[in-house]
Protein backbone atom coordinates (compact mmCIF):
# COMPACT_ATOMS: atom_id res chain seq x y z
CA UNK A 1 0.00 0.00 0.00
CA UNK A 2 1.02 3.54 -0.51
CA UNK A 3 -0.20 4.86 2.86
CA UNK A 4 -1.26 2.61 5.77
CA UNK A 5 -2.93 3.87 8.94
CA UNK A 6 -3.92 1.42 11.69
CA UNK A 7 -5.37 2.14 15.12
CA UNK A 8 -4.73 5.83 14.53
CA UNK A 9 -6.83 8.60 16.05
CA UNK A 10 -7.04 12.15 14.70
CA UNK A 11 -4.52 11.78 11.87
CA UNK A 12 -4.58 13.71 8.60
CA UNK A 13 -3.57 12.20 5.24
CA UNK A 14 -3.46 15.33 3.07
CA UNK A 15 -2.40 16.35 -0.43
CA UNK A 16 -0.46 13.22 -1.43
CA UNK A 17 -0.07 11.55 -4.81
CA UNK A 18 -0.41 7.78 -4.32
CA UNK A 19 0.21 5.83 -7.50
CA UNK A 20 0.86 2.35 -8.85
CA UNK A 21 1.08 0.18 -5.71
CA UNK A 22 0.94 -3.58 -6.23
CA UNK A 23 0.59 -6.61 -3.97
CA UNK A 24 -1.85 -9.36 -3.09
CA UNK A 25 -1.98 -9.50 0.72
CA UNK A 26 -3.96 -6.89 2.65
CA UNK A 27 -3.18 -4.01 2.38
CA UNK A 28 -0.82 -4.67 -0.52
CA UNK A 29 -1.99 -2.94 -3.63
CA UNK A 30 -4.24 -0.39 -1.94
CA UNK A 31 -3.48 3.27 -2.47
CA UNK A 32 -4.55 4.40 1.02
CA UNK A 33 -5.52 1.78 3.64
CA UNK A 34 -7.07 2.68 7.00
CA UNK A 35 -7.64 -0.30 9.31
CA UNK A 36 -9.01 -1.50 12.60
CA UNK A 37 -9.83 0.93 15.40
CA UNK A 38 -8.86 4.01 13.42
CA UNK A 39 -11.20 6.87 14.32
CA UNK A 40 -11.54 10.55 13.69
CA UNK A 41 -9.05 10.58 10.82
CA UNK A 42 -9.14 12.82 7.75
CA UNK A 43 -8.19 11.66 4.23
CA UNK A 44 -8.26 14.92 2.29
CA UNK A 45 -7.27 16.21 -1.16
CA UNK A 46 -5.18 13.24 -2.27
CA UNK A 47 -4.70 11.98 -5.83
CA UNK A 48 -4.93 8.18 -5.83
CA UNK A 49 -4.09 6.71 -9.23
CA UNK A 50 -3.86 3.21 -10.76
CA UNK A 51 -3.29 0.94 -7.75
CA UNK A 52 -3.64 -2.85 -7.96
CA UNK A 53 -6.55 -3.19 -5.52
CA UNK A 54 -8.53 -0.29 -4.07
CA UNK A 55 -7.85 3.40 -4.29
CA UNK A 56 -8.91 4.26 -0.72
CA UNK A 57 -10.04 1.49 1.65
CA UNK A 58 -11.36 1.78 5.19
CA UNK A 59 -11.58 -1.69 6.75
CA UNK A 60 -12.97 -2.00 10.26
CA UNK A 61 -11.96 1.61 10.66
CA UNK A 62 -14.42 2.15 13.49
CA UNK A 63 -16.12 5.56 13.61
CA UNK A 64 -15.95 9.16 12.53
CA UNK A 65 -13.47 9.16 9.66
CA UNK A 66 -13.75 11.66 6.80
CA UNK A 67 -12.82 11.02 3.15
CA UNK A 68 -13.02 14.45 1.50
CA UNK A 69 -12.07 16.02 -1.80
CA UNK A 70 -9.90 13.20 -3.17
CA UNK A 71 -9.41 12.31 -6.84
CA UNK A 72 -9.47 8.51 -7.22
CA UNK A 73 -9.03 7.25 -10.76
CA UNK A 74 -7.10 5.24 -13.28
CA UNK A 75 -8.41 1.71 -13.03
CA UNK A 76 -7.76 0.74 -9.45
CA UNK A 77 -7.79 -2.73 -10.92
CA UNK A 78 -9.25 -5.25 -8.48
CA UNK A 79 -12.00 -3.22 -6.98
CA UNK A 80 -13.49 0.06 -6.06
CA UNK A 81 -12.10 3.54 -6.16
CA UNK A 82 -13.31 3.91 -2.54
CA UNK A 83 -14.29 0.91 -0.40
CA UNK A 84 -15.80 1.14 3.10
CA UNK A 85 -16.05 -2.26 4.86
CA UNK A 86 -16.07 -4.46 7.97
CA UNK A 87 -18.07 -2.43 10.48
CA UNK A 88 -16.80 0.98 9.47
CA UNK A 89 -19.48 3.35 10.81
CA UNK A 90 -20.30 7.06 10.91
CA UNK A 91 -17.81 7.87 8.14
CA UNK A 92 -18.38 10.73 5.71
CA UNK A 93 -17.33 10.31 2.07
CA UNK A 94 -17.88 13.66 0.35
CA UNK A 95 -16.67 15.85 -2.48
CA UNK A 96 -14.58 13.13 -4.13
CA UNK A 97 -14.02 12.65 -7.86
CA UNK A 98 -14.16 8.86 -8.39
CA UNK A 99 -13.79 7.81 -12.02
CA UNK A 100 -12.42 5.17 -14.36
CA UNK A 101 -12.18 2.37 -11.77
CA UNK A 102 -13.77 -1.09 -11.80
CA UNK A 103 -16.49 0.19 -9.42
CA UNK A 104 -16.84 3.70 -8.01
CA UNK A 105 -17.76 3.49 -4.30
CA UNK A 106 -18.60 0.25 -2.45
CA UNK A 107 -19.92 -0.28 1.08
CA UNK A 108 -19.78 -3.86 2.47
CA UNK A 109 -20.68 -4.62 6.10
CA UNK A 110 -20.80 -0.86 6.67
CA UNK A 111 -23.45 0.97 8.67
CA UNK A 112 -24.64 4.57 9.16
CA UNK A 113 -22.18 6.20 6.75
CA UNK A 114 -22.85 9.22 4.56
CA UNK A 115 -21.83 9.30 0.89
CA UNK A 116 -22.61 12.83 -0.34
CA UNK A 117 -21.77 15.28 -3.10
CA UNK A 118 -19.35 13.01 -4.94
CA UNK A 119 -18.80 12.86 -8.70
CA UNK A 120 -18.81 9.16 -9.67
CA UNK A 121 -18.31 8.68 -13.39
CA UNK A 122 -16.95 6.37 -16.10
CA UNK A 123 -16.40 3.31 -13.90
CA UNK A 124 -16.52 -0.08 -15.65
CA UNK A 125 -19.23 -1.45 -13.34
CA UNK A 126 -21.55 0.17 -10.83
CA UNK A 127 -21.18 3.75 -9.73
CA UNK A 128 -22.17 3.12 -6.09
CA UNK A 129 -23.01 -0.18 -4.38
CA UNK A 130 -24.33 -0.81 -0.89
CA UNK A 131 -23.71 -4.52 -0.51
CA UNK A 132 -23.53 -7.41 1.92
CA UNK A 133 -24.65 -6.62 5.50
CA UNK A 134 -24.65 -2.87 4.99
CA UNK A 135 -27.51 -0.81 6.36
CA UNK A 136 -28.70 2.68 7.24
CA UNK A 137 -26.25 4.39 4.90
CA UNK A 138 -27.20 7.70 3.25
CA UNK A 139 -26.46 8.53 -0.38
CA UNK A 140 -27.17 12.22 -0.92
CA UNK A 141 -26.61 14.66 -3.81
CA UNK A 142 -24.09 12.55 -5.71
CA UNK A 143 -23.55 12.99 -9.44
CA UNK A 144 -23.45 9.47 -10.91
CA UNK A 145 -23.02 9.18 -14.67
CA UNK A 146 -21.82 7.01 -17.55
CA UNK A 147 -20.92 3.97 -15.42
CA UNK A 148 -21.07 0.50 -17.00
CA UNK A 149 -23.45 -0.84 -14.34
CA UNK A 150 -26.22 0.65 -12.24
CA UNK A 151 -25.69 4.21 -11.07
CA UNK A 152 -26.59 3.49 -7.43
CA UNK A 153 -27.45 -0.01 -6.23
CA UNK A 154 -28.73 -0.96 -2.80
CA UNK A 155 -30.64 -4.01 -1.63
CA UNK A 156 -30.01 -3.27 2.03
CA UNK A 157 -32.41 -2.25 4.80
CA UNK A 158 -32.76 1.37 5.83
CA UNK A 159 -30.44 2.85 3.19
CA UNK A 160 -31.55 6.32 2.07
CA UNK A 161 -30.99 7.47 -1.51
CA UNK A 162 -31.89 11.17 -1.75
CA UNK A 163 -31.41 14.00 -4.31
CA UNK A 164 -28.79 12.24 -6.44
CA UNK A 165 -28.39 12.94 -10.14
CA UNK A 166 -27.97 9.76 -12.15
CA UNK A 167 -27.78 9.52 -15.93
CA UNK A 168 -26.49 7.34 -18.77
CA UNK A 169 -25.50 4.40 -16.54
CA UNK A 170 -25.58 0.81 -17.79
CA UNK A 171 -27.53 -2.21 -16.61
CA UNK A 172 -27.72 -4.13 -13.38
Amino acid sequence: AGVVLGRGVGNVIFNNVVRGHVGVATPGGDGIFVSTAARGNFIVSNRVISNAKYGIRLRGADVGNVVLGNRVFGRNIQGAGIRIENNTRHTVVSGNDVRSNVTGIVLEEAQTNIVASNSITRNLGRGVRSGFSSSANRFVANRVATNGGAGIESAQPLDEIVRNISWRNGGH
